[in-house]
């Protein structure tokens, strides 16, 4: 549970994610939390099917992207923190749009719309403050980078998707 707590300090921006232990089992239920909420929300907007196909691809993305970057930078020894940390903020996301999603299919209040994109912001914050610890550099570049990550996540899992053909 201590693991946990250091992992969701840092969707605060707090903690040094290179001193966090690398721990597994952590990235095993958050991946799992993640894949199972992430589901629940696309099925939400889209069909089972596709829902199912789109998180296992935005999954296998992250881990593609956080390998590339760490190998990048000739730190894999830290792949296991970067990706936990990546699932666990995007958890910690997850959990706060589910709610706004439903609230969002139930009524035309404005205040969801509005979420959804604070709730964006905030995890490209997030992406940014975590890269920016790895590279030991400037904001503008782990902005960048976190900019291309959310691209080769979310984008490419929906041209992956049209490649597919399902959409």
């Amino acid at each position: 549970m201590d693991v946990l707590k250091q992992y969701l300090s840092l969707c605060w921006f707090k903690g040094k994610l290179t001193e966090f232990p690398a721990s597994l089992g952590l990235l095993k239920y958050s991946l799992a939390f993640y894949l199972i909420i992430g589901l629940i929300v696309q099925a939400n907007m889209t069909n089972i099917f596709e829902a199912f196909i789109d998180i296992i691809i935005e999954a296998a993305l992250t881990f593609a992207f956080a390998f590339g970057f760490v190998a990048s930078i000739k730190k894999r020894h830290l792949f296991i923190q970067i990706t936990t940390a990546f699932f666990v903020c995007a958890d910690l996301i997850y959990a706060l749009a589910f709610p706004t999603i439903f609230w969002f299919s139930m009524s035309d209040s404005i205040i969801p719309v509005a979420i959804g994109p604070i709730l964006g912001v905030w995890y490209l914050a997030i992406v940014t403050f975590l890269l920016k610890q790895m590279l030991v550099t400037d904001i503008y570049v782990a902005f960048m980078y976190s900019l291309l990550y959310l691209t080769v996540t979310y984008f490419g899992t929906f041209m992956t998707m049209m490649f597919l053909g399902l959409v």
